[in-house]
């Protein structure tokens, strides 16, 4: 998925990917360039093996959510708090560096991917989406604190009626 500043729109309104040639033409065939589309529906496809993302919050509930390690490239905000739960506490993902090579991408793919680390990944990610589907459904520890904060706020705003 490509973001919107990293594309550029034509003379006839046409929006085009600004990605080097030569990435397209070595990729042809073996994916799809989109400007949008939705992550969890990605996240859900059998052919999924891991995602490679900044890792805000959002994103990381999004993997967590659908059981998928993560390669973690983050950049500001949270993203670097939420790289380290999942790669260091949570133990879903691989933190990439600041500015990695295709070198660096490819041998934390191959660890995701293969034997040893990945086997790990592979087995911890399941049980973090089985943690966050009970967390998430009626009673579960987020909906009860979800509930929590619901009731604290409004019920200040009840009382005042």
């Amino acid at each position: 998925m490509i973001r919107s500043d990293q594309q550029a729109t034509g003379a006839t309104g046409a929006t085009t990917v600004v990605l080097p040639p030569e990435f397209l033409a070595e990729t042809e065939g073996q994916g799809r360039v989109t400007s949008w589309c939705l992550q969890e529906a990605v996240l859900r496809h059998k052919a999924v093996g891991a995602l490679l993302m900044h890792y805000g919050w959002n994103s990381m509930l999004e993997s967590v959510c659908a059981g998928v390690p993560m390669l973690c490239w983050p950049f500001a905000a949270d993203q670097q708090t939420n790289s380290r739960m999942a790669c260091t506490e949570w133990r879903v993902g691989v933190e990439l560096s600041e500015d990695p090579g295709r070198e660096e991408v490819e041998a934390a793919i191959r660890q995701v991917m293969g034997g040893g680390r990945g086997e790990e990944l592979r087995r911890s990610a399941p049980e973090w989406k089985d943690k966050a589907a009970l967390a998430a459904r009626l009673g579960g520890s987020s909906w009860v604190n979800l509930e929590r904060v619901v009731n604290e706020v409004l019920a200040p705003l009840m009382d005042k009626k």
